[in-house]
């Protein structure tokens, strides 16, 4: 069974007081706009269903497609998404990403408590066979090419479980459950 991040499911706690900072729940009276950059996890491949039983393939000679999910739990009534933008650039084996994101609120007088996750895309050139690093918001991602690999995202406090491929994988004390997950649980 794939696991999916907290703020899918549930909204937590952090994503009602961002609601509640940055929406004003149930008075929306202005339109302003945000923007967002190069904050959240970057996922190599383009799967929108977050699944650690499933693996990705990187192959030789093929670009590498790129999502990057700012981390914002957004009201569907209270915010319309604007623009996005990532970018990748490639300096020797490092992939290095930035990306950048804007969402305004929409005036309404009550917010639903709903979660739309605010989303970049892109992809890389097309890599020979090698060892790469994929730069994003301070985390680094790193993918051989060719391979087959369950670990797929950057770590992210918003997700239950990440994915792993080993132990190295996971934070100090997880090990990586033959369900490629990281989990501390014996």
């Amino acid at each position: 069974m794939g696991r999916s991040p907290r703020s899918r499911g549930l909204l937590g706690a952090s994503a009602l007081v961002f609601l509640a900072a940055n929406l004003g729940l149930g008075s929306c009276s202005s339109s302003n706009t945000f923007t967002v950059a190069n904050q959240g996890t970057i996922c190599a491949g383009t799967r929108s269903t977050f699944d650690c039983t499933v693996p990705i393939d990187f192959s030789s000679g093929q670009p590498i497609k790129l999502r990057v999910d700012f981390g914002l739990c957004l009201s569907g009534s209270c915010t319309r998404f604007g623009g996005t933008s990532c970018r990748v650039t490639r300096s020797g084996s490092t992939l290095e990403v930035s990306a950048e994101g804007s969402y305004s609120d929409t005036g309404e007088e009550t917010c639903t408590i709903d979660c739309r996750h605010l989303q970049a895309t892109c992809e890389t050139e097309t890599l020979p066979d090698g060892n790469y690093e994929i730069h994003y918001a301070g985390k680094i991602l790193p993918i051989s090419i060719p391979s087959t690999r369950f670990r797929w995202c950057t770590s992210s406090a918003e997700m239950i479980s990440d994915c792993c491929d080993s132990d190295a994988d996971c934070a100090p004390g997880e090990q990586c459950r033959p369900q490629h997950i990281c989990n501390n649980t014996p």
